[in-house]
């Protein structure tokens, strides 16, 4: 197995898409603020529990610029 076969695996085939797409606009949904998207790459990468404040300081440097 190569890499492109594991990728074109993950593709969804063409007749199933529009039913997915159907599907999808039932699913429940959240509008994050940008500081909770930042908490939550944060979070996501792990970086969070080892240098919480580092981390806080530079996601609110980002936020700015």
């Amino acid at each position: 197995m190569t890499k492109e076969s594991i990728i074109t695996d993950l593709l969804v085939p063409v007749d199933e898409r529009q039913l997915l797409k159907k599907e999808a606009n039932h699913f429940l949904s959240w509008q994050l603020t940008d500081r909770q998207i930042c908490d939550l790459e944060l979070l996501l990468s792990g970086f969070i529990g080892i240098h919480v404040n580092t981390s806080l300081e530079k996601c609110e440097e980002r936020d700015i610029i």
